[in-house]
């Protein structure tokens, strides 16, 4: 599926493609949670999923409200009148910060001791052990979050997605595909999947897999 898009220099724009990234973001921690308290209702021992699902899903909800490029959300505008959700959202950054950003992490311990063998032999022992994911009840609590924080920008998104197709429709078709294509450059190899914003409010999604160390679209 081939679709043009041109770009328009309306600061709702900028607003709704901020939303939107957020709102992936989001969607993402969303599936990790679920995918990883799957994976633990099933009787298998992987030490390399549960990690990377709660690193991932805990790492992308942070993002939605640090600094960076992209507009951040605020916690006291998004948890406003929520004060028991506020303090799970600051549980969970806390948690982040401290248990998977950083080294300072209660998941994880390591000892290194001497063994003595009944013979006489001298031995360092390395002990370490890392709790891939913490409880299921916080897993749970991420992903209930996550689905607060996208309803919460979904429905302030709404009418920023209305006024910009109003300016757009009001400069008429001509202007606007006088204007310059939509190319989104990707420096790494990867999984694109366009996402397209109907009138509706819904989204159409085009997945390409790509191979190769620059992206234009």
């Amino acid at each position: 599926m081939e679709v043009d898009a041109y770009r328009v220099d309306f600061e709702e724009a900028k607003t709704n493609s901020d939303a939107w990234l957020i709102m992936s973001d989001v969607q993402f921690v969303g599936l990790a949670s679920k995918r990883l308290l799957k994976y633990r209702d099933g009787i298998q021992n992987d030490p390399v999923l549960p990690r990377c699902l709660w690193t991932g899903a805990i790492e992308a909800y942070s993002r939605c409200f640090a600094t960076g490029r992209r507009s951040r959300l605020n916690k006291e505008e998004v948890f406003d009148g929520q004060p028991d959700a506020l303090k799970m959202h600051d549980y969970l950054l806390t948690l982040r910060n401290e248990h998977t950003a950083y080294s300072v992490n209660g998941l994880e311990q390591s000892e290194a001791g001497i063994m003595i063998s009944e013979d006489g032999e001298w031995t360092v022992a390395n002990l370490a052990d890392f709790a891939n994911a913490p409880p299921t009840d916080i897993v749970k609590a991420l992903d209930q979050t996550s689905e607060f924080v996208w309803n919460w920008v979904k429905l302030r998104s709404i009418p920023v997605h209305d006024e910009l197709l109003v300016k757009a429709k009001a400069l008429g078709e001509p202007t606007i595909k006088s204007y310059p294509k939509i190319k989104l450059r990707m420096k790494l190899a990867a999984i694109i999947t366009l996402s397209i914003s109907l009138d509706d409010g819904t989204w159409v999604r085009v997945r390409r897999d790509q191979d190769l160390t620059r992206i234009d679209y």
